[in-house]
């Protein structure tokens, strides 16, 4: 699979930004907000690659087949 930093560079970028930068004292539950969002995206992603790898052997493929005809 590709490597994708993108959610890491996200998070770094983010976490770089000061307490001046950030405003008023509601935009840091925000801030929380968003970094558990992000690291929900990064276990979805590695979730999806492992499902991406997974091998179906021929009896799984079978039900798969009787499934999408019925």
């Amino acid at each position: 699979m590709n490597p994708s930093n993108t959610l890491t560079k996200m998070t770094e970028v983010l976490s770089s930004i000061t307490e001046e930068e950030n405003g008023s004292p509601a935009t840091g539950a925000a801030w929380g907000f968003l970094f558990e969002v992000i690291a929900d995206l990064q276990l979805l992603r590695k979730k999806t690659l492992n499902l991406y790898e997974e091998k179906l052997v021929a009896f799984q493929w079978a039900i798969v087949y009787i499934w999408l005809c019925f």
